[in-house]
């Protein structure tokens, strides 16, 4: 954490992650979208687990632009 920077009040990682943004005064829109791309995060590796996420960053890796 940087210095000057207010520790974290909450427990769980989403209140966390709404605390965070709410304390840099980012946009309720930029929270919004912030909370979505954690939670789709976490439930795409609770999904595709270790194998999977190893085989789409080959995948990805292998895969021309």
């Amino acid at each position: 954490m940087k210095p000057g920077t207010q520790p974290l009040r909450s427990v769980r990682l989403m209140d966390q992650v709404r605390e965070r943004v709410r304390y840099l005064h980012y946009s309720l829109s930029t929270e919004k979208v912030y909370l979505y791309w954690v939670r789709f995060y976490i439930l795409w590796h609770a999904k595709v687990g270790k194998c999977g996420i190893r085989a789409t960053w080959a995948h990805l890796r292998l895969k021309p632009s």
